[in-house]
């Protein structure tokens, strides 16, 4: 309903028409098969992302300037995916690690290896991690490089929203009645809150991303009617599917995840008071006055319960408490550290962080051996070293610095930029960006708030309605065209 109140010209071409319904079908994927962390979707989620360059170069001549610009624009972006991959190719002759069978056992040797060249260690493990970080962005991109209606962008914005929002609702029903199915069909990974995500601080990262989203898209919304019209149109279920995002963000997340979820409900309460009207001095002190309340308590909290900064922060039963402590992920970031040092130019390959570890690993775990970096910046070094880490950034900062540049930006793009910021803020010390759900959100978001300042503004009035006429009335006779046809 909240959609009746904007014009909905829908989709330009039948390329971005393709390129809209091939984004939300992704983000829903990747959302339902368990965040995308699940060992049988890698492959199904790099499939389904590669189509986008498919359609992409199959509606490349609905594009600006058809003749042969479109392709090398995308030339131009999937450079970062090129550079790793000829990183990658080259270190397949310089293998770390090599897989031994005897007695039926499988063992791994590690080569001793001084040089700066590229190298790779288990073929599988580097070419699954890089064809799926490959999908992801090239779908992301398509945001990028293919949408140009202000509607299509709010539609896909807000369809995953809502599924995101509605997911949770469900994660909260399963985590209360102890059900080890959802709906009846998906099992719960052991120790997880939601089932569709194997890890509660995957979903509050992903949670706090959505949650940031819609709250832009609310206000955007209130930016062009009264509160009130946005409350009888349908708003009130809006507030709500925030609100049990926000939830959800709280219950599962640790005290990192809270403290940027105050920050965001903070600024928040703080643009609200600065285009609240100046006549209601009173709303806009409470409003200022909560949003200061907000991030003081939030940075509060989190100086007060540091200890649990990466551990669940609010105890619950029906909730497993889940983390390391900082003392333990210290000794992580140690052997990390150690690990990237001994490999700084290329890394050790995509997706060798938990074959490598078993290497170097000092910390005494019984059995047990990291399965991530609990860094995901750490981790990216470790795996693509810093030429590839830098080739995977590129591309991200070139859009925000050409964002900076531009004569406006529109408060909707600063909400996605402000969210995006906060996830990178959580991969400093978590691994969100180990969750496909949420890698492909932070690309989507990032790409959508610079495409959200570009694209024409279609204000209420440009809306077509019809015009009612009497009997026996005349219409108003049409005057011809003054200009050359």
């Amino acid at each position: 309903m909240l959609e009746e109140e904007f014009p909905s010209p829908g989709p330009k071409t039948q390329g971005e028409k393709a390129v809209q319904w091939h984004l939300i079908a992704f983000g829903l994927v990747t959302l339902l098969l368990f965040g995308g962390a699940a060992h049988f979707a890698v492959p199904y989620l790099g499939a389904l992302g590669w189509i986008g360059l498919i359609i992409y170069f199959w509606h490349s001549s609905e594009l600006t300037d058809a003749s042969s610009r479109p392709r090398l624009i995308l030339l131009a972006y999937l450079v970062p995916f090129i550079v790793c991959l000829g990183i990658t190719i080259a270190g397949l002759w310089n293998p770390s690690v090599t897989e031994i069978q005897e007695d039926g056992a499988t063992y791994l040797l590690l080569h001793e290896i001084r040089n700066w060249l590229p190298v790779t260690t288990l073929p599988r493990e580097t070419w699954t991690a890089l064809f799926l970080a490959g999908g992801i962005y090239v779908t992301a991109l398509n945001m990028l490089l293919v949408i140009t209606q202000e509607d299509v962008t709010r539609r896909i914005l807000l369809i995953l929203g809502i599924a995101a929002s509605v997911l949770a609702a469900l994660g909260f029903i399963q985590a209360v009645l102890q059900l080890p199915r959802l709906l009846g069909i998906f099992y719960a990974p052991a120790g997880s809150y939601f089932s569709i995500f194997p890890h509660p601080h995957g979903w509050a990262s992903f949670a706090l991303l959505w949650t940031g989203a819609m709250v832009g898209l609310g206000s955007h919304y209130i930016r062009h009617m009264r509160f009130q019209a946005f409350l009888d149109r349908g708003g009130i279920w809006f507030l709500v599917a925030v609100g049990i995002l926000t939830a959800s963000v709280v219950l599962t997340g640790t005290g990192l995840h809270v403290l940027c979820l105050c920050l965001l409900l903070g600024f928040t309460a703080f643009d609200a008071s600065h285009n609240l009207s100046r006549r209601k001095k009173f709303g806009k002190l409470v409003l200022g006055l909560a949003g200061f309340l907000l991030i003081a308590g939030g940075i509060g909290a989190f100086a007060l319960h540091l200890d649990r900064a990466t551990q669940n922060l609010v105890p619950l039963k029906f909730i497993p408490s889940v983390g390391l402590s900082w003392n333990e992920q210290l000794l992580i970031y140690k052997d990390a550290w150690q690990l990237f040092m001994d490999k700084p130019v290329f890394g050790w390959g995509p997706g060798s962080f938990r074959t490598m570890m078993t290497f170097y690993q000092e910390t005494e775990l019984g059995t047990s051996m990291y399965q991530a970096a609990h860094s995901d910046v750490l981790q990216l070094l470790v795996e693509y070293g810093l030429v590839g880490a830098l080739a995977w950034i590129s591309v991200p900062v070139i859009v925000f610095l050409r964002f900076l540049s531009l004569k406006a930006q529109r408060p909707l793009s600063w909400y996605l930029f402000g969210t995006c910021t906060l996830g990178l803020i959580l991969a400093l010390a978590g691994f969100p960006f180990r969750f496909p759900a949420f890698a492909y959100s932070f690309l989507l978001l990032w790409f959508m708030a610079y495409r959200w300042s570009i694209i024409p503004h279609l204000k209420t009035s440009d809306v077509l309605r019809p015009q009612m006429v009497f009997a026996g009335e005349r219409l108003p006779r049409q005057q011809p065209h003054a200009g050359k046809h």
